[in-house]
This record gives structure tokens, sequence and C-alpha cells, in this order.
């Protein structure tokens, strides 16, 4: 009896630990933003690995579900964890405003923190330019973006 009743914990556990890890891998993701002291979030967003081209790693961030035109785009080397510049020359950062002027960064950098079961994380801060000279600021950070 004691056999059977320690095969069953020990069958519970395992059940238990299972569910954990699929409820951890199943969390949301979220990709939020602030462009001229205005909070955004993204309706949905999504990352792509193409090893074809090392520098069309590509991270999007889509609004009112419009899955045909993004708001912002982030091209980078590579999706492993690191610190990535950005300016018109390394990389790129891309936003489309409200006007739907596309607005490219100038300077910054996208941090990513987290690269883990085909799921991205990470931060950015840039400095976007708006018109022939004004630039401005835009933060944001995004959790657990899928990768295609």
């Amino acid at each position: 009896m004691k056999k059977i009743l320690g095969a069953f914990i020990l069958f519970l556990s395992i059940i238990s630990s299972c569910n954990k890890k699929d409820a951890a891998t199943n969390e949301p993701s979220s990709f939020t933003w602030i462009y001229q002291n205005q909070p955004y979030t993204a309706t949905s967003s999504e990352a792509y690995l193409l090893r074809s081209n090392p520098n069309t790693n590509q991270i999007l961030a889509y609004v009112n579900g419009d899955v045909t035109r993004y708001k912002l785009s982030i091209l980078l080397p590579a999706l492993n964890p690191n610190n990535y510049p950005v300016s018109f020359t390394t990389n790129a950062f891309e936003y489309i405003d409200d006007f739907g002027f596309v607005l490219g960064a100038v300077s910054g950098s996208v941090t990513i923190s987290s690269n883990s079961s085909n799921k991205l994380s990470g931060s950015f801060d840039v400095k976007m330019l708006k018109g022939i000279a004004d630039t401005v600021s835009m933060q944001g950070q995004f959790y657990n973006v899928p990768i295609r």
C-alpha cells in the first residue's frame, strides 16, 4: 500500500510540475511604449528570426488589430540577449505616428533581456527624428513576444 501511495504522490508531483511549466510559457505577450507623453499598447506583436539574412531579424508591433501595417519595427542583426545601438546607419528602428508619418531613430538602443522558449523580452530607449531637425524620445518594453 505504501508503494502505491508513494507512486501516486510522485505521479501527482510530475503532473503538477508540467502544468506549472506550461502556464509559464503560455503567459500573454505585451508590448508598450510612450511617445510624446502618450502611452501605447500593441494589440499584437511578433518577432522573426531570419537566418538567411542576418540583418533582417525583425520585431514588429501592431495596434488596433491591423496586422497588415506595423506601428513599430525594429531590425537587428540577432535576437540574442544583448544591448543593440540603433541609428540611421546601425540597426533600424521605425515608428509610424498617428498621422501616418514614418519616423526613424537617430540614436538610442534596444536591449533584449531574454530569448527563451521562442519568446522575446526586452526594452528600448530611442530618439526619433521628427521633421527636419526635431527629435522626440520614445521608451518602451516588450515581454514574451512570440518568435515565428
